[in-house]
């Protein structure tokens, strides 16, 4: 998908890389955290009605509940992300 939206113009290299997420509070504290401070999810939950915006709470606090290895009070995710470098083609 990545290479499509950038088509001919670019020369695109991917990788992906390991993040830890390392939260120093629990899984419920830690969708909050993100619901309120992180701004794809600020503009998505303001798009929704509230019945809307709390089954999609519930989906993101399962997400972090069922993937976290930490405790109650320390939120420890591992996941991956898609790195991107993108380099204009040079005319020829």
């Amino acid at each position: 998908m990545v290479r499509e939206r950038f088509g001919s113009v670019a020369e695109v290299a991917t990788a992906k890389r390991p993040f830890t997420f390392d939260v120093p509070f629990g899984p419920v504290e830690t969708e909050a955290y993100f619901r309120r401070h992180i701004g794809p999810l600020q503009i998505a939950f303001s798009r929704l009605d509230a019945a809307s915006q709390s089954t999609l709470a519930q989906e993101l606090l399962a997400q972090w509940q069922n993937h976290h290895r930490g405790d109650d009070h320390h939120t420890l995710v591992e996941t991956d992300y898609l790195e991107v470098h993108a380099r204009p083609n040079r005319p020829r």
